[in-house]
């Protein structure tokens, strides 16, 4: 997996197209053992964007755009200019948090192609999340119950490369994704939780509480950190 470097010094006025720069210090740093994405439905009122500045700044790692069966937003033939407004965002979120490993932007995506999404994330043992105010399932639980069941099969994976013949092979950990889908105001429709539920999704809740599409993805990444550990990791 890939490192990046942090370097840290003063700089200097330099001639026109230099910028001179000291390195004083420097650290490494290792993406962490679970990657978090944001799929943001549109939104009117520019909560969609909102919600996607505080995600980034609370260390989601991709950003999906989503026009969902509720979204009363629609980029029709503005899709590029309008992606290229999300990417502009992502790169100062990612500048003003001082992030080495930053946040990237995906394509505009439908209720159809996150069923591929979803399918191919669950073959690949990573978690799906559809936040659903009526959903069941708290939060907490539903990254338990995943988490408990990805570290078996971690466990069942060392012991395999335990038994097999690889006295000169290091195996990296493997990091592991977890995507959270968040609606458009008013919601996502019966229809399309029931479709990414029966593609793998989980659906669950944050609280007894419906919160706006501006602040639902950036609380759930806040609550999922402290669990996970993504806080209190030192990746430095």
């Amino acid at each position: 997996h890939k490192w990046t470097c942090q370097v840290n010094g003063p700089i200097s006025k330099g001639a026109q197209g230099r910028v001179p720069f000291e390195i004083v210090g420097y650290s490494f740093e290792a993406p962490f053992r679970v990657q978090f994405h944001l799929v943001q439905a549109l939104s009117k009122r520019d909560r969609d964007l909102q919600a996607v500045e505080a995600a980034v700044e609370l260390g989601a790692a991709r950003i999906y755009p989503w026009k969902a069966d509720k979204s009363e937003v629609n980029w029709g033939d503005k899709a590029h200019k309008k992606l290229a407004k999300w990417e502009n965002l992502v790169t100062a979120a990612n500048k003003q948090s001082r992030r080495s490993l930053w946040a990237s932007v995906h394509e505009l995506q439908t209720s159809k192609t996150l069923l591929s999404l979803i399918g191919e994330a669950k073959e690949a043992g990573d978690l799906v999340l559809v936040l659903d105010p009526d959903a069941e399932l708290p939060l907490k639980q539903a990254w338990e119950n995943w988490a408990i069941s990805d570290e078996k099969s971690e466990q069942a994976a060392q012991q395999l490369d335990q038994t097999a013949e690889k006295p000169d092979q290091t195996v990296a950990p493997q990091i592991r994704n977890v995507y959270l889908l968040v609606g458009p105001e008013g919601g996502i429709s019966p229809q399309e939780v029931d479709a990414f539920v029966q593609a793998g999704a989980v659906n669950a809740r944050l609280g007894n509480t419906i919160l706006r599409a501006s602040s639902a993805g950036p609380a759930a990444l806040a609550a999922l950190g402290i669990i996970s550990g993504y806080w209190e990791e030192s990746r430095g």
